[in-house]
């Protein structure tokens, strides 16, 4: 019995050692999507892809990890981020096209200052693939493991309409 339990745990443990640690798999090249101003009352919105993009990273046929991607409201904001195994392995890198748009969110309010944190819930839809590159992580290697943005075919952001005034900067 004692000698079981040994085998049992060694054999976890010795699978745990063989595991690769996941890590962060930033996607490089991210659109930006400024802020923009909305209707005749000019309420700012946040910045964000009109037709969203749906990233998804395959070892095989396994969906390793998956998101969907509005774009960056500022250039200095961090990249999206996926997740992958840090060690010597190809992946499939697949971009899909979202077929429901995005509804804008507010930006915030102007009365009290304070974030409006809008709930809402995103569905993809059928998302339409696009491109497919191959994705080969190096152990240890951070620039390995970077995601180069592939441009969707329909690009657009939100933007303010004609004649309205530009948005405060994101926060």
């Amino acid at each position: 019995m004692r000698i079981e339990r040994c085998l049992i745990v060694f054999t976890f443990a010795a699978a745990a050692a063989c595991t690769a640690a996941r890590v962060s798999a930033p996607i490089d090249g991210e659109p930006v999507c400024a802020d923009f101003l909305l209707g005749a009352s000019k309420a700012p919105f946040k910045g964000a892809l009109k037709r969203p993009v749906k990233v998804t990273v395959l070892d095989g046929s396994s969906v390793v990890s998956e998101r969907v991607v509005l774009g960056k409201r500022i250039a200095d904001e961090p990249s999206s981020l996926l997740v992958v195994e840090d060690d010597d392995e190809k992946y499939v890198v697949r971009f899909a096209q979202c077929e429901n748009a995005f509804a804008p969110q507010p930006a915030g309010s102007a009365r009290d200052g304070r974030q409006v944190e809008a709930r809402t819930h995103y569905t993809c839809g059928s998302a339409t693939m696009y491109k497919e590159i191959e994705l080969v992580v190096v152990a240890g290697d951070v620039k390995s493991r970077a995601i180069p943005w592939q441009a969707p075919p329909q690009p657009e952001c939100y933007a303010t309409s004609a004649g309205a005034a530009d948005v405060p900067p994101a926060k």
